[in-house]
């Protein structure tokens, strides 16, 4: 069986890792995949085909913002042309199944359909904007032979009469090791003291990730914690720079300058991992997500909001310190219950990786593939 993966989106990110690491799992399997991805970068499709991959980079654009009118406007004037260069790969490769790997994924959906290939749509996000949500429920629930969630929130947000096949984002295990993994070293650019407890945040700056509620959160507790201080990993957005602005000012004000600190992106987000105390996930609203994940998966203590696989996964007490999104007093309650019971840490950190093992690996997420993808021909 050959199949093909369409990515809309050729950086390297969770979902990329995530379809990169089942591909090789599902290759011991006797399934072969192949990488479609838009001209643009080369990160990606270059590590792919370091691990064996064909990859296949075609000049077919990407769907941007809502406000970016006129990307969006010469993305639908060339879909048909687009449509027809992905038929043609299809064709040329002998694909035996499409899998459209992004909600979004429109231009590989339409070559699969009118190629009478069979279609595996995967939905993993629950934030695009009603009627959208409704054009492209209907028209999954119409052509596609296969449809898969990456949560139930997913699920509830474009598909609630149909039982959707949920296969969950992955981790990869051996990446995130915790007696591997060596810590970050923060000394040199942040003065922190020996004992100083360090609350680590992974994402990118973007308001959906909660990062105003947090600060609002951290300062009901810092000063009864004056050693704990708060890392942020994450992308400086060019299109959100106001929205970090804002955050800056929010900390000046509370005068936190010297317990909150805003690092840039990390590529070793392991090694971050390894080097923080305390997890913490503001996020409004999230799929996944994937640093959740990868925090589970280095056995760190965890204080989340129930986004996500959350409510569906993790007990609150259990594998995480679980709170309301947006609520910035359960927020700040769950940080203050977290570093008031250290002595839970190693028991919290050690079910959470147990649960991540057994839930957010590869290996799960092939098995469940190579099903839908058997389903989808025989569907055919």
């Amino acid at each position: 069986m050959k199949v093909l993966v369409c990515l809309p989106d050729p950086r390297l990110g969770g979902p990329q890792k995530s379809a990169m690491d089942v591909a090789e799992v599902l290759s011991d399997k006797g399934i072969k995949t192949e990488f479609l991805v838009p001209q643009g970068h080369d990160r990606y499709p270059n590590t792919l085909e370091k691990k064996g991959f064909a990859v296949h980079q075609l000049d077919i654009g990407m769907i941007s913002p809502l406000r970016n009118i006129s990307n969006n406007m010469r993305y639908v004037a060339s879909f048909p042309k687009n449509v027809k260069k992905i038929k043609s790969l299809i064709h040329n490769e002998s694909i035996d199944v499409v899998n459209a790997r992004s909600t979004l994924s429109l231009q590989s959906v339409g070559a699969a359909v009118s190629g009478e290939v069979p279609l595996v749509w995967h939905f993993n996000d629950a934030t695009l904007p009603r009627p959208f949500v409704n054009i492209v429920s209907r028209a999954a629930k119409r052509y596609a032979d296969e449809i898969v969630v990456s949560a139930e929130n997913v699920k509830d947000h474009y598909f609630r009469n149909i039982e959707p096949t949920k296969i969950y984002p992955t981790v990869n295990k051996n990446k995130f090791d915790p007696g591997r993994i060596k810590p970050l070293s923060f000394e040199s650019s942040i003065p922190l003291e020996g004992d100083s407890i360090k609350i680590g945040l992974v994402g990118n700056i973007s308001p959906v990730k909660g990062y105003d509620t947090f600060i609002e959160a951290f300062d009901h507790i810092a000063d009864e914690y004056p050693n704990t201080v708060s890392l942020i990993v994450g992308k400086k957005l060019s299109t959100r720079l106001n929205y970090l602005q804002n955050l800056q000012k929010q900390i000046s004000r509370r005068k936190l300058e010297n317990q909150i600190y805003f690092l840039g992106w990390k590529e070793n987000i392991a090694g971050f991992l390894s080097a923080i105390d305390i997890f913490v996930l503001p996020s409004h609203s999230e799929t996944g997500p994937m640093t959740l994940m990868e925090a589970m998966m280095m056995k760190k203590p965890i204080v989340t909001t129930n986004v996500g696989v959350v409510p569906e996964q993790l007990e609150d007490g259990e594998h995480a310190w679980i709170v309301d999104a947006g609520d910035t007093a359960q927020l700040a309650a769950g940080m203050q219950t977290a570093l008031e019971n250290q002595n839970e840490w190693e028991k919290i950190g050690k079910a959470s990786r147990e649960l991540a093992l057994n839930t957010f690996t590869a290996n799960a997420a092939a098995d469940r593939y190579e099903s839908v993808y058997r389903s989808a021909i025989s569907n055919e």
